[in-house]
């Protein structure tokens, strides 16, 4: 039965396809070449044919499809896993820090050492280490009192101090105010004065820039020692 499902299933694709050919060389050359008939009974044919094709054999062919379906599937599945494998290698990549990077945030509570590490850093990069891990970080910086006004006190952490005066600092054309964090104490003012050397723990609240001559920033600062 298989087998005769099968030969009829033949048969009728090649009459219809004749059958359809026939109607075209008809039409064209005006003549009756009996393409409709062919074609009708083709597809008698082609009926007789799927009625009569075994349950079992349907199965297979529908089994088949399935598997093919099934094959396609899992090889979309594939691709879509290896692009996904490329998005976690590149956001990976993207968020492994440099060793600059490493040195930078490494030696965030030596003043000095942390300002020459930071300029060190390229202005993307920069702004990117800045944002992800310095900024609102705790420090404890140690330095000399250049101006106390109040709650807010200029502290010149650098290197060399040698009375240097926050008034010219500031209009220094050397970027000397890159060695300078202002402490903002809120509510809690200490009793400062120019040449004290003190110890101040705070929150960065804004970075400094040596190109532009910026100052560093903390607030909430606390006086440690004096």
């Amino acid at each position: 039965m298989a087998f005769i499902s099968t030969l009829l299933g033949i048969i009728a694709s090649l009459g219809i396809t004749v059958g359809i050919v026939l109607l075209i060389m008809g039409a064209i050359k005006k003549k009756k070449y009996k393409g409709g008939m062919i074609t009708l009974v083709s597809l008698v044919l082609f009926i007789i044919a799927a009625i009569i094709t075994p349950d079992d054999l349907k199965e297979k062919y529908a089994n088949q499809e399935q598997s093919k379906a099934e094959k396609q599937h899992d090889v979309d599945k594939q691709l879509n896993d290896d692009d996904d494998d490329d998005d976690d290698k590149r956001k990976k990549k993207s968020n492994e820090l440099s060793s600059q990077q490493k040195k930078t945030i490494k030696s965030l509570q030596n003043f000095p050492a942390f300002t020459k590490e930071y300029k060190k850093l390229n202005g993307s990069t920069q702004k990117k280490t800045w944002d992800k891990h310095l900024s609102g970080k705790k420090v404890t910086w140690k330095g000399y009192v250049m101006e106390a006004k109040g709650k807010k006190v200029y502290v010149w952490g650098g290197d060399k101090y040698k009375d240097q005066k926050w008034s010219q600092v500031k209009k220094s054309k050397k970027n000397e105010a890159y060695q300078v964090f202002l402490a903002d104490f809120g509510r809690n003012t200490p009793t400062l004065k120019a040449g004290d050397k003190v110890t101040i723990e705070g929150t960065l609240m804004s970075s400094g820039d040596a190109k532009q001559n910026l100052h560093w920033k903390l607030y909430t600062a606390k006086l440690m020692s004096k």
